[in-house]
């Protein structure tokens, strides 16, 4: 289940590492690997997003809908200074020392994968960084969609990515279980 304030405090946090902006479509493919790189170390998913394949390479689609239209909780941390750019809101005020107390959406593990992607990627140039995503060694689960996206099966990313058949099984079913979770306690606070 997509989480909008979880989904926000990762673009937040990335854009901050990035002194405050970044283009648009480097944010959103950043956040796909943080996405990916969360779900194979821990089996478990960092915002709840569905992973896309499309034309031009992988993607959150819920994330760059959140992003490409207005969104109220989204706009309170994260602004539009132009068609292309997104940056973070002036008004966020952000504790070098412990950035976790603003963006409190965030844990200590969804933190170390954030600065591992972004250390990692965070100062390729954009065409390079999506070049590198169609890549097959780089990134096996993306496939060439005719569709404006397709989904990225889980099963297919982890296996792809090296997680044997017996991992990927237990990884699916805390996945689901997981889900029911959220499902249930989401319609107990309706």
């Amino acid at each position: 289940m997509f989480d909008i304030p979880k989904a926000t405090h990762v673009a937040a946090y990335i854009l901050w590492k990035n002194d405050g902006r970044m283009t648009q479509a480097k944010l959103l493919l950043l956040m796909y690997l943080a996405e990916k790189q969360f779900l194979l170390r821990y089996g478990e998913r960092l915002t709840g997003d569905s992973l896309v394949s499309t034309e031009s390479g992988p993607g959150l689609s819920s994330t760059y809908a959140c992003f490409c239209s207005y969104n109220k909780y989204s706009n309170q941390w994260i602004t539009k200074p132009n068609p292309h750019d997104l940056a973070l809101n002036p008004s966020v005020e952000v504790r070098r020392e412990d950035p976790l107390d603003t963006f409190d959406e965030l844990s200590v593990a969804d933190q170390g994968i954030l600065d591992s992607v972004y250390e990692s990627c965070g100062t390729v140039p954009l065409r390079e960084l999506k070049e590198m995503l169609i890549h097959p060694v780089y990134c096996p689960e993306w496939t060439r969609s005719d569709e404006p996206s397709s989904p990225i099966n889980i099963a297919d990313l982890l296996r792809k990515n090296g997680i044997t058949q017996e991992q990927t099984d237990a990884t699916l079913k805390k996945l689901m279980e997981s889900e029911d979770f959220l499902t249930a306690t989401k319609d107990l606070q309706t």
